[in-house]
């Protein structure tokens, strides 16, 4: 597999390097932009990103559910956005981050709280995993609600080689699975989520219905689990691998400055 040998002209670099050395202050990097650049930026806020920020379920599970999470960028989205409210109960593989426990864990939980609501929120490659344990929900009436958090791609495996070994991604793509059909064959319900302002209606619908339910969100798959504070080698690294040929660098450079774009506004 080849990957593009162009890399970004000198001026391009100098912005990158400018930014990702200077992340805690990111207008140093954005003050001297051009104004089509800035619009870029604004525009690169799409819709996928913002499916991504909504699909968090804080605000529509029950008071008592209990919610699974499975391993992989998912584990960071959950536990920076789904806190855990009082009476219920949250879980995911966190010593040995084994890749497709989220829905296995749903299934036990409902088995032993057949009253609570059980959600397992996944990213399309775990689930992938053990997908076929939907067809267990569906023969046994267990009405465990899966929301998949759908990019197309193993997201911790290419952001740990372009931040941890400065190298463009590889192997990391998903064959893309329609999982509203799959839920359909299973003999299950299946929602897609690909406009954010659907996602709450969506997300209650989904929630309320009865029986085993597949939530599909189509989310950027250039969004970056960013780090709370990143170090200078990760930010030389993450550089290196857009400079190296990574496939989707002026993609990935516009959504880490758009998000910072949306810290400041």
């Amino acid at each position: 597999m080849d990957y593009p040998v162009e890399t970004f002209t000198e001026e391009e670099q100098a912005l990158l390097a400018a930014h990702f050395t200077n992340l805690d202050r990111p207008v140093f990097a954005l003050v001297n932009l051009p104004e089509t650049v800035k619009g870029a930026l604004f525009a690169r806020y799409s819709r996928y990103q913002g499916t991504l920020r909504r699909l968090f379920l804080d605000e529509f599970a029950d008071d008592d559910a209990v919610l699974t999470c499975d391993s992989g960028t998912i584990a960071t989205w959950w536990a920076r956005h789904i806190p855990a409210r009082r009476g219920q109960m949250h879980s995911l593989s966190g010593n040995l981050a084994t890749m497709a426990m989220g829905l296995p864990y749903a299934i036990a939980a409902q088995v032993a709280y057949p009253q609570r609501q059980c959600v397992a929120f996944v990213g399309d490659g775990g689930f992938s995993m053990l997908m076929a344990e939907f067809a267990t929900c569906v023969k046994y009436r267990l009405p465990v609600k899966v929301v998949i958090v759908k990019n197309n791609t193993l997201g911790q495996i290419k952001w740990e080689q372009m931040v941890f070994l400065g190298n463009p991604e590889y192997g990391c793509e998903l064959h893309p699975i329609d999982f509203v059909k799959y839920a359909e064959a299973c003999g299950g319900r299946g929602f897609r989520i690909e406009d954010p302002a659907e996602c709450g209606r969506i997300l209650d619908e989904a929630l309320a219905t009865p029986g085993p339910v597949i939530v599909e969100g189509v989310v950027d798959p250039l969004e970056p689990p960013m780090p709370p504070k990143v170090t200078l080698g990760q930010a030389a690294h993450l550089a290196q691998s857009l400079v190296r040929g990574e496939p989707n660098r002026e993609k990935i450079a516009l959504t880490i400055l758009s998000d910072k774009v949306r810290e400041l506004v």
